[in-house]
């Protein structure tokens, strides 16, 4: 297959797309995963398995679209057609709905707190690094493993960090995040820890946050999504969370909860985020903010009647 063939879906859908596929075949087990990928039941079990097993619908949903790459790959027709599939991926979606969710979101006091605990070692400034840009930036687990150095832009007078690929730019054309200068941000200062990140490593080119090596040299190959979740889990447990209701989701989802608190706009929120719907980011306002923030705090606490 040629290069260009290879690049036509984004890299970290390759990367979802393994995963599910590696999880098929595990289900498979000694069974030939590509001729059992055309029971439809068989399908169907395996989807409610993964179900059943704590994973969210989008999870599942990659799942299944890598079960079906692979089989368009091989031109054989995709499962995901089949009406056993379908009503249960119907099924997945509409009870999994009403479960809660089990990620909480992380403030901005408790990411400083989780980055001043990461200690100086190379693995402490590499998570610190990915806490601070994470958090500063509300990027996605994958957005933060998959940022390169040409991709930072921190010495200027308009700091930006440039997305490559996210799951709202298909076509990977690239979205900027603007970002605090250094001298002004505070407590969370991602420019501060990407710098002293990349001076430890001796990284200058290349995956700004790559695996290391036994004895810490950077290898060159970039850490993933499940390298932020596991530094998200270690550093909130550290500072005495329980690192299980944490994931490298809780950064993107604490900065919405933090800039809604502080009053910050929609659109101001949307241009950090770059989500494309705003109903998205509404949807973060956790149940507590419903309460302490309620729209009618102002005159309904109001402790005389008015005048008749």
């Amino acid at each position: 297959m040629n290069r260009y063939r290879q690049s036509h879906k984004a890299r970290n859908t390759r990367v979802a797309y393994r995963k599910g596929w590696a999880r098929w075949a595990g289900y498979a087990g000694d069974r030939d995963p590509v001729a059992l990928a055309q029971d439809a039941d068989a399908v169907a079990d395996f989807l409610t398995r993964l179900a059943d097993g704590g994973l969210s619908p989008s999870t599942i949903r990659q799942a299944l679209a890598a079960i079906a790459d692979r089989l368009r790959a091989d031109g054989l027709p995709s499962p995901a057609h089949a009406v056993a599939v379908q009503e249960t991926m119907r099924g997945i979606a509409r009870v999994l709905a009403h479960r809660p969710r089990r990620v909480r979101a992380l403030g901005v006091e408790e990411v400083a707190r989780m980055i001043d605990a990461c200690g100086d070692s190379l693995h402490g400034r590499r998570s610190a690094a990915m806490l601070a840009v994470g958090f500063s930036c509300a990027l996605r687990g994958s957005e933060i493993a998959g940022l390169r150095c040409e991709d930072l832009d921190l010495l200027s007078d308009r700091p930006q960090v440039v997305v490559r690929s996210s799951k709202t730019d298909a076509s990977s054309e690239g979205q900027v995040v603007a970002l605090l200068p250094e001298s002004e941000a505070g407590a969370v200062n991602a420019i501060r820890q990407i710098r002293r990140w990349l001076a430890v490593a001796g990284i200058e080119c290349g995956f700004v946050f790559q695996r290391l090596a036994a004895g810490g040299r950077p290898t060159g190959r970039p850490c993933d999504r499940e390298d932020v979740v596991r530094a998200v889990k270690r550093m909130a447990a550290r500072i005495g969370l329980p690192g299980e209701h944490y994931s490298s989701h809780s950064l993107r989802s604490g900065f919405v909860t933090e800039a809604v608190r502080s009053g910050a706009r929609l659109d101001q929120i949307m241009a950090v985020t770059r989500h494309r719907h705003a109903n998205t980011v509404l949807g973060y306002i956790r149940e507590r903010d419903r309460h302490t923030e309620h729209a009618g705090r102002a005159f309904l606490c109001a402790r005389e009647a008015p005048p008749g």
